[in-house]
């Protein structure tokens, strides 16, 4: 702590001639004697006794002196300038004057003060300010800091660890869980309303407590709150394979026949038993309680592991840093698909052979091994959450960084909070409501909102989306999806805040480049009039028996009457006739007999009584078709077309990412920057990703053409209209794209950039004083005649 004591030189008016100047530090063998009975200034460390003094003393190692200043000050005795601890906020002014007043101010504030009839004006940058004495601390563990590991001890290394973290985030939450959409709702019986749920819960989760965490996190030690957050998010990554161990043997009907009658397809001895399937859906809630952990856990990656980037980070930096930080997280989600779809190839019981299995990857009944790519994740969380609990509360060199700053809060806003918890917390209104009022942050957050609702709808139920349209596997849909959205948004990622970075763009400039880039992608969006006809389905898309006549009926009907004599059971094993036609299951085709092939895994059947069969000469007994098990292979071509158009939407909005979080920290009180980030989590959590897939999910649930309902109440859907699917689809997108676009052109012109600060202390009637150095600006007006202003 250090203390100045000032003392009133004897004149007839009353007014003390007193002697500052700019701090400057002393070794500790330099003369203590630095002072004079009338003029004395003195440092001590912090925590040291608060004494005023007449007389010369023996000034400690870390004194500090000041030079001479006059300034004009009546009826003071003695002035007390005392630098923060390094736990504290804000310095420490002490006034005492002849009269027995005292006046003391703790904390960092801006403005004018009274207190006693005197008046402060304090103009103090928190961000100068630092938050300890050390300017280059050591990371470790508790007293255990090693050499060794120093040489992560900078942003470089900091950014690696966050980036692992984020990656096995963006691989579970935004990945994996999206990609076993289809997994989950056949193995557990999910409509896909509980499917969006199941996604939803994740940012519902954050959005309860991102609050709690940015606001309190920005005054704690922000790595340590990274590091228990990665530990809770392993444990909801190991939570959410829990069911693949507790529950039986996933089982189907294999569809063997064993007799010429087509009734033998309704084989009760192969389908699941009631026990297996009857309840499964109740697990439902596993998965939510597992969504609920990886939100606790991933909570301060987006708010306080970018804050303190920004804190440690050069200025003119930050955008490559934050570029780097946002690449990879979107190359969690890529990975995820990818790793989800090579595991989704996989059978879900390992310890069965694929010689031992009916069923191919490409019938609408397998289910992949869904749950491995959860363990790896879990396991990567766990391996960076102790790394993160040693770094300090800031990396060497942040005393730098924080003097280059500039501040462009919207028309120059400050504010500090209060030292002390509870202080702090009653300061929660007043900080939101300032946020609140300020109009370029919200348009950036509104921004946010939409893009969030746009991406958050596609993530979940893209892979579904190409399954429909393009007659793909689930596994073979992930894996695009992965390949189509890796390059393109780590692209956009990296190109944005290379661009931040390379033209110094300051908010208003990152506005224009983001509106370009929402004018691009809204063009782009039109991608998706692009559709693909429906298969042929007997009963669903086209009538039985005739494969050129378009199916007529509202609802989907399944029974003809070459197959009334079945008594087909209502499930789901798909069979490809030889007139390219669809079928929902071999006993819905008429089938007779089947015979299997050994390499291919595949089902042949044959004298399929709903099978016009191909040979023209064949006689009438002889006229019934065969069929094959399975999807039947169609090819769009617009497949390639589309695939282009969508790699160009996706760079174009991911663009506009990395200069969204470098304005949001831009616009807003340095001292507001995590909570801010938290506020917009909050918001586009509640307004964007929660809603978003269950929205969505509704809408395509209405383009379902086929429903498979199970004893439990439960459904799924097994086939799409692919034009309803595309038309919804698009004027979502189209929709939110104009409201970003409508919010960005807001932001540009609502924004108020800061003015220079001048500060002017009016003296009418006699005397001015003003304390000036690198932290507190103190500023006293006093009078003859005893009055103070």
């Amino acid at each position: 702590m250090a203390r100045t004591a000032i003392q009133q030189e004897e004149g007839e008016k009353c007014v003390s001639k007193c002697r500052y100047s700019r701090l400057s530090s002393l070794d500790a063998t330099k003369n203590p004697g630095n002072a004079n009975s009338n003029n004395m200034v003195q440092s001590e460390q912090v925590g040291s006794r608060d004494s005023l003094t007449n007389n010369e003393q023996d000034v400690p190692a870390d004194v500090q002196t000041i030079g001479d200043i006059d300034i004009g000050l009546s009826n003071v005795s003695a002035v007390e300038l005392n630098k923060r601890a390094p736990a504290s906020k804000g310095t420490a002014v002490r006034i005492e004057f002849d009269d027995g007043v005292t006046l003391q101010k703790k904390g960092v504030h801006n403005g004018t003060h009274k207190l006693n009839g005197e008046m402060i004006t304090e103009a103090d940058d928190a961000e100068e300010e630092e938050e300890e004495e050390d300017d280059n601390p050591q990371c470790g563990w508790h007293k255990w800091r090693p050499k060794c590991i120093q040489i992560c001890n900078n942003p470089i290394g900091y950014l690696v660890f966050l980036s692992t973290f984020v990656v096995a985030q963006g691989m579970t939450v935004n990945g994996l869980v999206y990609v076993v959409v289809t997994s989950l709702e056949r193995r557990y019986n999910f409509p896909s309303v509980r499917s969006g749920f199941i996604s939803s819960s994740f940012d519902f989760t954050v959005m309860i407590i991102i609050v709690f965490v940015t606001y309190v996190g920005e005054r704690g030690h922000k790595p340590m709150w990274l590091g228990i957050g990665a530990l809770l998010f392993a444990c909801g990554s190991f939570m959410f394979a829990v069911p693949q161990f507790t529950t039986g043997p996933y089982r189907v009907n294999d569809g063997q026949v064993h007799s010429e009658e087509c009734n033998a397809f309704n084989r009760t001895e192969d389908n699941p038993d009631s026990t297996d399937t009857m309840g499964l859906s109740n697990y439902y809630w596993v998965f939510i309680g597992a969504q609920v952990l990886h939100g606790l856990g991933a909570s301060p990656i987006y708010t306080l592991g970018i804050t303190y980037i920004d804190e440690n980070v050069a200025p003119a930096s930050a955008g490559i840093y934050l570029g780097v930080f946002k690449a990879f997280a979107i190359l969690g989600p890529a990975l995820g698909y990818l790793l989800g779809g090579v595991f989704l190839g996989m059978y879900i019981d390992p310890l069965i052979s694929k010689d031992e299995l009916d069923i191919t990857p490409r019938s609408p009944v397998w289910v992949g091994a869904w749950w491995m790519g959860f363990l790896v994740t879990g396991t990567l969380a766990l391996i960076v959450a102790f790394p993160l609990c040693g770094f300090t509360r800031s990396l060497p060199g942040a005393k730098k960084v924080r003097e280059q700053r500039r501040n462009e809060a919207h028309n120059g806003h400050q504010f500090e909070v209060r030292a002390g918890f509870s202080e702090s917390l009653m300061d929660f209104p007043r900080a939101t409501w300032m946020l609140i009022r300020n109009p370029a942050f919200m348009c950036v957050s509104m921004i946010t909102v939409t893009e969030t609702f746009s991406l958050a709808s596609i993530a979940v139920f893209g892979p579904k989306y190409l399954e429909s349209q393009f007659n793909m596997t689930s596994g073979s849909a992930a894996i695009t999806a992965g390949l189509l959205v890796t390059p393109s948004s780590v692209l956009g990622a990296l190109v944005g805040g290379y661009m931040v970075k390379r033209f110094d763009l300051k908010f208003r400039g990152m506005m224009k480049f983001v509106l370009v880039s929402l004018c691009a992608s809204f063009l782009l969006t039109f991608t998706f009039m692009i559709s693909c006809p429906n298969a042929s389905f007997a009963g669903v898309t086209v009538d039985y028996g005739n494969g050129t006549m378009a199916y007529s009926g509202d609802e989907a009907n399944l029974t003809a009457g070459c197959n009334a004599d079945c008594h087909c059971a209502n499930e789901f094993q798909p069979v490809c006739g030889e007139d390219n036609v669809m079928y929902y299951s071999a006993c819905h085709a008429g089938c007779m007999n089947t015979q299997e092939d050994a390499e291919d895994s595949i089902e042949r059947y044959n004298e399929c009584h709903c099978v016009k069969s191909n040979n023209i000469t064949s006689t009438p007994a002889a006229s019934q078709g065969g069929a094959l098990s399975g999807r039947c292979v169609t090819d769009c071509p617009l497949r390639a077309p589309f695939f282009a158009l969508l790699f160009l939407m996706i760079t174009f909005t991911f663009l506009a990412t990395v200069p969204m979080i470098t304005g949001t920290l831009r616009v807003v009180s340095r001292s507001q920057r995590t909570y801010a980030l938290g506020l917009q989590s909050l918001m586009f959590r509640l307004l964007g990703s929660v809603p978003g897939p269950v929205v969505f999910g509704a809408l395509i649930d209405r383009s379902c053409l086929l429903w498979e309902y199970q004893a439990d109440k439960s459904r799924k859907c097994w086939t799409y209209n692919n034009t309803l699917f595309s038309r919804y689809t698009l004027t979502l997108l189209v929709v939110l794209k104009l409201l970003s676009i409508l919010f960005c052109v807001l932001a540009v012109v609502l924004y108020k950039p800061s003015k220079p600060l001048v500060e002017k202390v009016e003296s009418p009637e006699q005397s001015e004083a003003k304390v000036d150095n690198s932290r507190t600006d103190l500023s006293i007006t006093s009078y003859d005649d005893g009055t103070r202003v």
